[in-house]
């Protein structure tokens, strides 16, 4: 992973750190980088594991991708999905500057659309529309 890789994915975590800060949560973060999840949020006794991505903005979609190809979890190094091991996607999005979650199990176990404009075919069904995971 090169550092600016790393640099990348700090960034985000700290946009996303301080999202969750502003708006009254308590923020845990795993000391090393063994744990499949990049942070834990708790409110009013709910706690959730949460990995952190970086999304990237394209003709109008932000994408993400819904699986790790690092093997810092898995001695293996295969590709893994995040399911069982992370309750929450939180994605923070530089070209829009803004920070949106959505639940793993939610998500395909490849990469993740949200759409940020409307569809040139003005399709809305089956479309995630990013405002609607805006935290």
């Amino acid at each position: 992973m090169s550092m600016k890789t790393v640099s990348i994915g700090n960034a985000s975590l700290a946009k996303c750190v301080a999202r969750y800060v502003e708006q009254g949560y308590t923020v845990s973060l795993p000391v090393g980088d063994a744990a499949p999840y990049d942070m834990i949020v708790e409110k009013d006794g709910a706690v959730q594991r949460v990995q952190v991505k970086t999304g990237k903005l394209d003709k109008g979609v932000i994408y993400f991708p819904a699986k790790s190809n690092c093997g810092r979890w898995y001695k293996t190094g295969e590709t893994k999905d995040y399911r069982g091991k992370a309750d929450l996607f939180v994605v923070y999005c530089p070209q829009t500057d803004k920070v949106y979650a959505l639940p793993v199990d939610s998500t395909g176990l490849t990469s993740v659309y949200l759409r940020v404009t409307m569809p040139k075919n003005g399709q809305r069904t089956k479309v995630r529309f990013a405002q609607d995971y805006e935290i």
